[in-house]
């Protein structure tokens, strides 16, 4: 099963400096099960952050060790 992650700008949206408290979501979409849900978290941060690169990757994380 594939685990899809937001990062910002090469970041884990989990720890950017970009992403306010309150814009991360709990649990962590950025280690989410279901593309769809992490890519409208990723539509969302692009909304509020235009100049952040914002991309929907496929890998384990590094923050959980996976």
């Amino acid at each position: 099963m594939s685990v899809w992650h937001v990062q910002v700008n090469g970041v884990p949206a989990c720890t950017s400096p970009v992403i306010a408290e309150e814009e991360r979501l709990e649990p962590p979409v950025c280690g989410a099960r279901n593309r769809q849900r992490a890519e409208e978290y990723a539509a969302m941060l692009r909304e509020r952050h235009p100049g952040a690169a914002v991309e929907v990757v496929e890998h384990g994380c590094p923050m959980r060790g996976e």
